[in-house]
């Protein structure tokens, strides 16, 4: 979709959020672990800087940064003039925003929280913690009753 309108010019911290978005989405998709560790090393080294990456880019040293590659300072590039890349809305809705949540729970991998929500259709971390107290995750492949009673402690 085009974008109209004046172009709201990301921070530093927006497009590093975009950029750890894009990890998760990718780890919890099973994507290549290179891949997923250089969008979160851009997003890490981005919230590492003093200076805004607009002015880095009128300054043309984006690729100087640590881990900045042609494909981050495109993407990066991509965000402070559109407001998006291509990759990030192809992929932005893939993985449901609480799917994303469930792999910050801790002891819950992103290749986890991908297991649960494909077995029991899961989306949220409210959800699984239902899922839990009804006692359907021991049922899924990998977990029992131990780990369920463990899941919701993490939850808590």
């Amino acid at each position: 979709r085009p974008f109209f309108g004046t172009i709201h010019a990301m921070t530093n911290a927006e497009i590093a959020a975009r950029f750890s978005r894009i990890a998760d989405i990718l780890e919890i998709e099973g994507e290549n672990v290179f891949k997923v560790k250089a969008y979160r090393t851009a997003a890490a080294t981005i919230l590492d800087l003093e200076e805004p990456l607009s002015a880095l880019n009128e300054r043309g040293v984006l690729g100087d940064l640590p881990g900045f590659g042609e494909a981050i300072v495109g993407k990066t590039r991509d965000f402070l003039t559109t407001g998006t890349t291509a990759l990030y809305e192809r992929i932005k809705n893939q993985v449901p925003p609480g799917v994303v949540q469930m792999a910050q729970v801790p002891g819950v991998s992103p290749k986890t929280a991908k297991t649960l929500w494909d077995a029991l259709g899961v989306t949220s971390v409210d959800e699984l913690e239902a899922a839990a107290r009804a006692e359907r995750v021991r049922g899924v492949s990998g977990f029992g009753a131990a780990k369920e009673a463990k899941l919701l402690e993490n939850i808590a």
